[in-house]
């Protein structure tokens, strides 16, 4: 059975004693944070979270001012304004797509046997009737 371990290197001494890993070797590893820092890190934190519950926000960063655009401003999309009316093939689409709609509604209430319709013969005949 081969060892794994590389000839050159000393046999391990049972744990007792850790090499220091090198920086190629640590590069998976965070990066060693003393006391000072972590101390300071977890008061941020704490300070975000008390802010969070108290219901203030951080100060928001200043928005940089936006370029005046040149011309006049663009016109809304027709289904954002009151009263627009859409272009010719979304016309004809919709107004299709309505009369399909309620073709097919009167189709569900007046299906089956004239005893089992929503609505009855006499009052609503089927289309295909």
């Amino acid at each position: 059975m081969a060892d794994s371990k590389d000839k050159s290197d000393p046999p391990d001494k049972g744990g007792e004693e850790a090499k220091p890993a090198s920086a190629a070797e640590r590069v998976g590893q965070p990066k060693p944070v003393s006391a000072a820092e972590r101390a300071k890190n977890v008061k941020a934190e704490l300070k975000r979270e008390a802010d969070e519950i108290a219901g203030r926000a951080p100060p928001k960063p200043k928005p940089k001012p936006e370029p005046e655009p040149e011309g006049p401003p663009q016109p809304p999309p027709w289904y954002k304004t009151l009263r627009a009316d859409p272009p010719a093939h979304i016309r004809t689409l919709l107004g299709v797509g309505f009369i399909v709609l309620l073709f097919f509604v009167w189709w569900i209430v007046t299906r089956g046997a004239p005893t089992e319709r929503i609505i009855s013969p006499s009052k609503l005949p089927s289309p295909g009737e």
